[in-house]
């Protein structure tokens, strides 16, 4: 296999398992308050809290 290869397949390999570290270290939130695009308090109803999910990397830095 020439170089140009090996060192494709060998960064394919590294981003794929730092993706996967990344994944493991996702968790599911829910924001403290909502926002509309004005910034201000939107809502207090439940449904606007889940009909976004929102997801947020809480694990080392990577």
């Amino acid at each position: 296999m020439s170089t140009a290869a090996t060192t494709f397949w060998r960064n394919c390999e590294r981003y794929h398992d730092l993706a996967e570290r990344f994944e493991r270290h996702v968790e599911v939130t829910c924001p403290d308050r909502l926002t509309g695009r004005s910034g201000y308090y939107s809502c207090g109803c439940s449904w606007c809290a889940q009909a976004v999910t929102y997801y947020e990397y809480a694990g080392p830095r990577l």
